[in-house]
């Protein structure tokens, strides 16, 4: 990844080591892992601003998903056109079962060839600005 600086892991298992051990083990690495150790468990807390982002581009992920590299290095070139806008795809879905309940959940990994669209379109990514997350984090209490 031409433009990545460094990888920050908001560590939410809480009472559980990081892996940053068996990381630096594997090493080295092109680029900065950092784990980020939370006390509680929460989704927002990969809003908060951490000192290690320097950048203005931040990209968040979720840990069940897969992302490629060309569909990240799209969403960059999106986010650098619109550089004030949160650049981003959907990744989640609801459907209605046969039964008439509705259920939430992520999109299957499909072939692109055989329908379902591209790979990008089902990936949970946000790219935000740093100017997003610092405001976000300041407006919401903890």
């Amino acid at each position: 990844m031409p433009h990545l600086q460094k990888i920050i892991i908001v560590w939410n298992n809480v009472g559980e080591q990081t892996p940053q051990k068996l990381w630096n083990s594997l090493g080295p690495h092109p680029v900065e892992v950092i784990f980020k150790e939370q006390s509680t468990n929460r989704m927002r807390n990969r809003l908060q601003v951490f000192p290690e982002i320097d950048t203005d581009a931040v990209l968040m992920l979720d840990d069940d998903t897969l992302v490629s590299v060309p569909d990240i290095s799209f969403a960059f070139s999106v986010w650098k056109q619109f550089p004030d806008q949160i650049v981003g795809f959907v990744p989640r879905k609801h459907v209605v079962t046969a039964g008439g309940t509705y259920t939430y959940g992520s999109f299957e990994l499909q072939d692109p060839e055989i329908g379902g669209g591209d790979s990008s379109s089902r990936s949970n990514l946000k790219q935000c600005t740093s100017w997003w997350t610092r405001h976000k984090t300041a407006t919401t209490s903890p």
